[in-house]
Formats: C-alpha cells, structure tokens, sequence
C-alpha cells in the first residue's frame, strides 16, 4: 500500500501548500525528508481507513484526565 514516489509533484505541491498556510519555512534541502515523512503518513492514514476502525468506534465527548495524586 505505498504511495508510490514520495518526492512526486503532487506530494511537493500539498507540502509546500500545506506550509504556506501554517506559516511553515521548509528549506530546499529538508523537501526530500519532509516528502519521505508525508509519504509514510500517507500510507499509515490509508491503512487506518481501510481497517473500518473509524466507522466502527465512538469517541469520547469529552477527555478528562485522571488526577493521579
């Protein structure tokens, strides 16, 4: 279930928009790092939807942490 080239145009194009927006600088020389990471994010949100896992849970309304003391 690969993504095929994590440095392809298209994975480039979504980081740099995605950046741009956040107000994120990501130098020349970290794209091919970035676009690797992206790709391997990619491959594990596919593998997330296709287990059916989020149509088959519930979240919690509200997360309330548990006092340890």
């Amino acid at each position: 279930m690969a993504s095929g080239d994590p440095t392809s145009d298209e994975n480039a194009a979504y980081i740099s928009a995605t950046a741009e927006t956040l107000g994120l600088t990501i130098k020349p020389e970290w794209m091919e790092n970035v676009a690797r990471f992206f790709a391997v994010a990619k491959d594990m949100a596919a593998f997330v939807a296709a287990s059916g896992a989020l149509t088959d849970s519930e979240q919690a309304p509200v997360f309330e942490p548990r006092d340890t003391e």
